[in-house]
């Protein structure tokens, strides 16, 4: 039975057991790149464990583990539970959702002139000041040797989850993920990019590819963009950046964005160029469902790796390597869902 893969640990923010939940039955977990994923299972509503005088998980005090085959897999934090006759629904969030519920607020974060990882680290560690403590380390790392400078006033209140966002759309920025070591939780920075090529893996229809959805999405094509920036006195920074081919393709197609705390005309060209080259084309996003057969993909693949995809079957036609983006364990009947783009 599907219950036989895994556990479901009810623990603390340190990571202390509290209680295994022998009765959950999972219905899937997911991971995110740069970002959280969600898990959520049943308990029967009368179990003893979920019920008072403890019951356990409590929302947003507990934290929720789902080992796989004695491997810890997913660690995040109930946010919602739903009880009926039979059954409680419990819906947790991963534990990098934590930065939604973090926001500059007492003071300024100012960086001059730090590696981006650096940045990215103390953010973490800001947000944990005091009080707001939530047991998230920082992975040691090696430089990126790309410097930057940030400052993030606090009377714009900027979120955690945003600012540690913006790193991974810039070119020569970088990813990062909650990594799990030794029972700790810790933000791990990876630069230039997570995961790895997974070339001798291919995700193939009709071999371990048992259905897929293929969408052609231009609704957000843009081939001449603008950023802007921000302002010193009447001086207001932007840049922009054309793609030429795309142009003589298919006409221009503009797109104002901001980053308003952004002051660098190199930053803002940069961040234009990036938009443009990734949004100047229709953006093909496959979905798909896949099995362990003939290969093994659960505990193999991860976000951010590359995979190759190979569909042939009327219009929905692709032949190209993807990167994973999110990643979701459909625990019965055991089976993953990929949400991949291209690199």
């Amino acid at each position: 039975m599907a219950e036989d893969l895994y556990n479901v640990v009810v623990v603390s923010r340190t990571g202390a057991r509290i209680v295994e939940l022998e009765k959950a039955k999972l219905s899937s977990c997911s991971w995110v790149l740069n970002d959280a994923g969600k898990a959520t299972f049943t308990v029967p509503t009368d179990d003893d464990k979920i019920g008072a005088p403890n019951y356990y998980p409590r929302l947003k005090r507990d934290e929720v583990q789902i080992w796989r085959q004695g491997t810890l897999i997913w660690w995040g934090f109930p946010d919602q539970a739903k009880s009926g006759v039979a059954e409680t629904e419990f819906i947790c969030q991963e534990i990098p959702a934590y930065f939604l519920y973090r926001f500059v607020l007492a003071a300024s974060l100012d960086y001059v002139s730090l590696d981006q990882l650096t940045i990215g680290a103390n953010i973490v560690q800001a947000m944990q000041a005091g009080d707001r403590n939530l047991n998230i380390g920082v992975a040691s790392f090696t430089p990126s040797g790309k410097v930057r400078s940030r400052m993030y006033d606090r009377y714009n209140h900027d979120n955690a989850l945003d600012l540690l966002q913006e790193f991974n759309g810039l070119d020569d920025g970088f990813d990062w993920s909650i990594e799990y070591n030794l029972g700790n939780k810790e933000w791990t920075p990876w630069y230039p990019k997570k995961g790895v090529n997974r070339d001798p893996i291919t995700l193939e229809w009709t071999r371990n590819i048992i259905d897929f959805t293929v969408s052609e999405d231009a609704t957000e094509l843009g081939n001449h963009v603008y950023v802007t920036g921000g302002s010193e006195g009447d001086v207001k920074f932007e840049n922009n950046y054309k793609h030429t081919a795309s142009v003589a393709e298919r006409g221009v197609f503009e797109k104002v964005i901001s980053e308003s705390n952004q002051k660098d005309v190199t930053e803002l060209l940069e961040r234009a160029t990036e938009h443009a080259n990734q949004y100047k084309d229709p953006i093909v996003i496959p979905e798909l469902t896949a099995v362990d057969v003939p290969v093994t993909l659960m505990g193999v693949l991860k976000t951010g790796d590359v995979v190759p995809i190979f569909i042939s079957h009327g219009r929905a036609s692709i032949d190209a390597s993807y990167l994973i983006q999110e990643m979701q364990w459909n625990a019965e009947p055991d089976n993953l869902t990929l949400k991949v783009q291209r690199p």
